[in-house]
């Protein structure tokens, strides 16, 4: 959570792309999406854009987390429904 918040306020690079768009662990999501979609497990999609997706999903919860008392965190079974076909 707090590498994804380090990401959302450094500036954008030279050709515009926000800095999570250039991180190492958004372009490794982005690989493992890109295999799934091969694989046909994973739903069809830019896989940078989906990376981001998950990511912020996972962000989002852990703040609500942090900042909200008693909150539940989202479990592996919901994570997954944002990339997986069919979710499980």
């Amino acid at each position: 959570m707090l590498n994804t918040q380090l990401m959302l306020e450094e500036e954008p690079d030279a050709d515009g792309r926000p800095a999570p768009y250039r991180s190492e662990l958004y372009a490794h999501t982005a690989r493992i999406v890109e295999q799934g979609q091969r694989e046909g497990s994973v739903v069809a999609g830019d896989p940078l854009k989906l990376a981001d997706y998950y990511w912020g999903v996972a962000y989002l919860y852990a703040l609500k987390r942090l900042f909200t008392a008693g909150y539940a965190m989202i479990d592996a079974a919901d994570l997954d429904r944002t990339l997986l076909k069919g979710g499980r």
